[in-house]
């Protein structure tokens, strides 16, 4: 009785070392497939959190803008009398790496050339970003409209102040 004691502890790897277990690389690989899958799913989905938040910064910049632009035309300024230069944070780049331009009022010209309003140009990383700033500030105050353009990968939004 002994010796089946003996040989049943053996088997069971209780006595000694090495015994081999059996097949424990495909646990291994069916976990790590799943750790890459979990992996993939959370980088993709991190990649949508970045978008979004460019898009909330994005819209903060803007309302920014047209705030400081309307305390401007609030004082009694004229649109056809504002100046870039009079609107801070109308200079350099956006949040996606990309120009921000303010062109001035400009009056009817002598060659017959109409009168064009200010407007403020903002470049986006494409469509998808332009059409929803676009749409955020379609009604907004000091807006008479607003535009997307491009096509080409960075999309821009114009907007024709008042």
């Amino acid at each position: 009785m002994n010796m089946l004691t003996n040989k049943a502890n053996h088997l069971t790897g209780q006595f000694g070392q090495g015994q081999q277990q059996g097949n424990t690389l495909v646990p291994v690989l069916i976990a790590l497939a799943i750790a890459l899958a979990a992996t993939a799913a959370f980088l993709l989905q991190g990649e949508g959190l970045i978008d979004d938040n460019k898009k909330v910064l994005a819209t903060s910049e803007v309302a920014s803008l047209l705030s400081e632009y309307n305390s401007i035309r609030a004082l009694g300024v004229e649109a056809k009398d504002v100046k870039g230069t009079e609107v801070p944070g109308i200079k350099g780049k956006n949040v996606y790496g990309l120009n921000i331009q303010f062109v001035a009022y400009a009056a009817a010209g002598a060659s017959g050339t109409g009168a064009t309003a200010a407007s403020i140009t903002y470049g986006t990383d494409g469509s998808d970003s332009c059409n929803y700033l676009l749409k955020a500030f379609a009604k907004s105050d000091g807006v008479a409209s607003t535009a997307c353009a491009g096509g080409t990968g960075n999309d821009t939004l114009t907007i024709t102040l008042n």
